[in-house]
């Protein structure tokens, strides 16, 4: 089986965003299948008390419309469950997408996500997938695959592309800003009733009925502190007289709530303090009424789970090298990325059966000369 991808981030022109999951957005979706999903294929083999789909609505072609990865009751594997796509004909009905290879696919609901790029534009992703063909029997033959990205093509079918080299230097690239889970919505019997939202119910404990920990915006909703200007100005200025730089420098804060305390805190630099072409040298200032100080011991963001995550008072890294990871199990955390080229640093943290998304922090610069 060979797959090709030179650019996963060149795959669609467009595709409207919205950052985080939405949640309680069953109602409509019922609607939408009650009118479109035609059942009768399925009314042939099972009751409807025993019958049930899993869709995973996405536009997955940039068109404003959204498609369904799914599986019914009669694609679930104990090995992996064997996902469908579908798209609304012009005939008004929902009608399956079929792989321009003859290649399925099989895997859990957890393996796909969407990659969010500057431009607006989304692509989404099946990491972990089983990926084979039928043999001269008629036995499926599945193994594992590389992480790909699916595309729809012109002609109604899609494909599958291998992310290359990994996940870890696709994110890296500088059009991509977030990576986040997409999520199954639960229907049953062919009237698709969605589950009722109850504590304890083991279908309403999956995670599309569960909201992560902390703030799901983008970036958490944090954003520059008013008066950050004259604090850049002076923190340019120290610089300046430190290295003996002359002329205009500029400051480049990354904003991040560091201990969950709900302060804005941030790292900094400027352009006097490179330590290679790519990479600058960064010094983590907290916030404590209205005053930002210079860290002077490690930061753990989760107090009682250390080992997830530890911010430290100085780092080496690029200006788009900071990210923030959100879950379910603990509060919003930070990661800084190495400078290798390859890496599973990225990979690890969206896999996480508790992770919702990782997204980077934007960087703000700010020029001293300008800075009243």
């Amino acid at each position: 089986m060979k797959y090709c991808l030179t650019c996963v981030c060149a795959l669609f022109a467009s595709v409207e965003i919205v950052h985080g999951v939405q949640f309680d957005k069953g109602t409509g979706h019922a609607d939408f299948l009650r009118k479109h999903f035609d059942v009768s294929y399925w009314k042939s083999t099972w009751t409807d008390d025993t019958w049930h789909i899993r869709g995973i609505f996405v536009d997955m072609d940039g068109d404003g419309e959204d498609e369904m990865i799914a599986a019914t009751t009669s694609e679930e594997d104990r090995t992996g469950d064997f996902w469908k796509i579908w798209m609304l004909g012009s005939d008004g009905k929902m009608r399956q997408v079929i792989h321009s290879g003859e290649v399925y696919f099989s895997c859990r609901a957890e393996s796909f996500y969407k990659m969010n790029l500057q431009n607006g534009t989304s692509i989404v992703l099946g990491l972990g997938l089983n990926a084979g063909r039928r043999d001269l029997e008629g036995r499926r033959i599945t193994a594992p695959t590389p992480d790909c990205a699916f595309a729809l093509t012109k002609d109604g079918k899609y494909s599958l592309h291998e992310i290359s080299p990994d996940v870890d230097t696709a994110f890296r690239e500088k059009t991509v800003v977030s990576i986040e889970r997409l999520y199954p919505e639960w229907y049953f019997g062919f009237t698709f009733t969605p589950p009722a939202n109850m504590p304890h119910d083991p279908c309403t404990m999956r995670i599309p009925y569960r909201i992560p920990r902390g703030n799901i915006q983008v970036r958490g909703g944090v954003e520059c502190p008013k008066g950050f200007a004259a604090f850049a100005a002076e923190y340019g200025r120290t610089v300046q007289k430190r290295v003996i730089v002359e002329g205009d420098v500029t400051v480049y804060a990354v904003f991040l709530d560091a201990d969950n305390d709900g302060d804005v805190d941030c790292y900094v630099s400027c352009s006097a303090e490179k330590a290679s072409a790519e990479t600058f040298r960064w010094n983590l200032f907290l916030r404590d009424q209205d005053k930002l100080s210079k860290a002077d011991a490690v930061v753990y963001p989760v107090a009682r789970k250390k080992n997830i995550c530890r911010l430290s008072p100085s780092v080496i890294a690029s200006r788009d090298a900071f990210c923030r990871i959100v879950r379910y199990d603990v509060e919003p955390f930070f990661m800084v990325l190495d400078n290798k080229t390859t890496g599973r640093q990225v990979r690890d943290s969206i896999t996480h059966y508790s992770a919702h998304c990782i997204e980077k922090l934007s960087c703000a610069e700010i020029r001293v000369s300008d800075a009243f």
